[in-house]
């Protein structure tokens, strides 16, 4: 869904470093998935942070509460990680609807230094990383105010409209209906067919899908296949040539029975009666 030209991405990457000295960016799609990351020097502190693994997942739940608290504001959201560094998340925003995220870290913001001196003293005797490393490399950090982190997520923003404009970054909306589409028509007849099949199928989350749902067909994707669903009844119906139980299996429904009743729910009438009322009107 997401398509990048990283060459000229990573020459706005690297202009954003030069001018805010901030090494650390990653670009993630509306799924939380890794599509590209910007790092012009490794950081010492970090590379040593995920020497642990139960220490990368808390960096990885840190990664997930900025996204929650960018989708929840749609603004760049400014946030610790559990070692005490600074991060800033900023959505992706096309349409109105959330396609990704970029994520700008670690920073050491001014006067934050004893809190994360404090995180390396609490780490746990048997834990894969070497304090003293980090320290070493906490040292050599250079702070930020928080007025440079306020201007940074800022200047994010804009770029992120640059990206867009120059096609840097580019979302294929028509595409992704078109195949939305086609994979509905083409699973409709089976029962597994859901919002989390399709989300998993395409890689997209939840909200994103109902975000979308909602702005191209004016309901949720639920509501959307059942309506599908019935469409297709209809049709069938008025062929003529199919009893009710085929009907229900071809369109998806686990029973007649759960057919009719859903039948019923979405036209108001039986599939029987609407059979009926159609052959009187011809």
């Amino acid at each position: 869904m997401l398509e990048l030209d990283e060459k000229q991405l990573s020459k706005v990457c690297t202009d954003f470093f030069n001018i805010t000295q901030f090494r650390h960016i990653c670009l993630f799609d509306d799924s939380r998935r890794l599509l590209y990351a910007f790092s012009p020097e490794k950081t010492l502190f970090c590379t040593e942070v995920r020497k642990d693994p139960r220490l990368t997942a808390k960096c990885r739940e840190c990664d997930h509460y900025g996204f929650q608290g960018c989708a929840a504001g749609k603004n760049p959201f400014i946030y610790k990680c559990h070692m005490g560094l600074t991060e800033v998340t900023a959505p992706l925003i096309r349409n109105g609807l959330t396609i990704g995220y970029l994520i700008l870290g670690q920073v050491l913001e001014e006067g934050g230094r004893p809190l994360v001196e404090k995180a390396i003293s609490e780490l746990p005797e048997n834990s894969a990383v070497d304090k003293d490393i980090l320290l070493c490399a906490l040292g050599e950090m250079e702070s930020a105010a928080s007025e440079k982190l306020d201007s940074a997520a800022n200047i994010l923003a804009f770029c992120i409209e640059h990206l867009w404009v120059s096609n840097i970054i580019s979302f294929r909306q028509t595409s992704f209906r078109h195949h939305l589409l086609t994979y509905i028509d083409q699973n409709i007849a089976s029962e597994t067919l859901s919002v989390g099949e399709i989300c998993r199928h395409f890689s997209v989350s939840r909200s994103f899908l109902y975000d979308f749902s909602i702005k191209e067909f004016g309901m949720g994707l639920s509501d959307y296949i059942r309506t599908r669903r019935i469409e297709k009844a209809k049709y069938l119906l008025l062929q003529g040539s199919e009893p009710i139980y085929a009907i229900a299996e071809e369109c998806g429904f686990s029973t007649p029975s759960y057919f009719t009743k859903m039948f019923q729910k979405e036209t108001g009438t039986l599939p029987k009666d609407f059979l009926k009322s159609r052959i009187k009107e011809r």
